[in-house]
């Protein structure tokens, strides 16, 4: 009969290999509400002559009272704060919130590829720099479409929320649009 102190070191040993194979989650995330202090800024360094929204100069920010703004091409420039485009509905918002978590946009790395934001550096026409803030702390990261993926699909939310499919206003039944003369 094995003895009890074998027992409890299987028993031990099970709990630890089991816990380490479980995907990392934050516990501060773990069936948390958006905090209060959640917000983006997002840098696409590209090509000017770029239509791609994905590529092309721009600067997203989402603040924490859900204000998206949005600087696209040369309006871009670090030194400009974006022109208020739209506030973010409640749903998106945390819905925004949801994919920085589910997909780690909040510790570093980001990616194999993503590296910690150094002003100086540089590797490809195309470039991210990605600041995130909860919980009183700032993850601000550099990294390229091709090294991150997930950076990639908050690029992309970021730009669908530029213009959502917004219903029609009920007001628009009662005052039609004026229309130009011709």
């Amino acid at each position: 009969m094995p003895s009890p102190r074998l027992f409890i070191r299987l028993i031990a040993l099970c709990l630890l290999t089991a816990g380490c194979n479980a995907p990392y989650q934050d516990p501060r995330l773990v069936g948390v509400a958006t905090p209060t202090d959640f917000s983006v800024v997002f840098r696409v360094r590209g090509d000017a002559k770029s239509r791609d929204p994905l590529r092309e100069p721009s600067l997203q920010t989402v603040e924490p009272n859900r204000r998206l703004g949005v600087a696209r091409g040369a309006a871009a420039d670090h030194n400009r704060y974006p022109p208020f485009t739209r506030y973010l509905t409640r749903k998106e918002y945390d819905a925004l919130f949801e994919l920085v978590s589910n997909n780690h946009l909040i510790a570093e790395p980001t990616s194999p590829g993503g590296e910690a934001f150094d002003q100086g550096k540089t590797k490809a026409t195309e470039m991210y720099d990605v600041e995130v803030t909860l919980f009183g702390r700032t993850n601000h990261y550099r990294t390229t479409p091709g090294e991150s993926p997930p950076t990639v699909q908050l690029l992309t939310r970021l730009v669908a929320l530029r213009n959502p499919q917004a219903p029609p206003s009920p007001m628009s039944a009662v005052n039609p649009a004026p229309v130009a003369p011709r």
